[in-house]
């Protein structure tokens, strides 16, 4: 059995502590040789951290982490905005390797795309008949009196 280098180790130059306990390094020293874990200093580990990308710099001016039940799965909805702090080189390769345009991302921006077109429809409706603009006279499209009628039902 593995020795965890996080547990305590009299011969460690590191001591264990509630920042050590944390899931990203428990993997990262769980692919290590034991004495090579055992052989890092804090300060080492802060700069493991911040190389791949732990948060120990700062938050995200915008940061909504969200799951959610679809369909008996959990599925989990991040979204996140903030000055960007990588080097051009370090982001021109991640968009290499990560796509906007792959297939889930097209469905799901279409779909975004339809919700907010309707929703635009549905206040241009809004404000016509609330205005009273009759943009063709004597042509009625739609039924405004009998969808005026079932919105005000429903606020009843």
């Amino acid at each position: 059995m593995r020795h965890s280098p996080l547990a305590p180790d009299p011969d460690s130059r590191r001591s264990t502590s509630d920042a050590d306990l944390d899931p990203f390094l428990e993997e990262f020293f769980g692919r290590i040789p034991d004495r090579i874990a055992r052989s890092f200093s804090p300060d080492q580990i802060a700069a493991i951290r911040v190389a791949f990308g732990a948060r120990t710099w700062g938050a995200h001016s915008v940061d909504i982490r969200r799951t959610m039940t679809l369909f008996g799965k959990p599925f989990y909805l991040v979204l996140l905005a903030g000055a960007e702090r990588r080097l051009p080189k370090r982001f021109r390769l991640y968009y290499r390797e990560h796509p906007l345009w792959t297939t889930a991302n097209a469905f799901l921006l279409s779909g975004l795309a339809l919700l907010i077109f309707l929703a635009c429809l549905g206040v241009l409706y809004t404000t016509k008949i609330v205005l009273g603009i009759d943009i063709v006279p004597n042509v009625d499209i739609l039924p405004d009196a009998e969808i005026q009628s079932f919105f005000l039902s429903i606020f009843d």
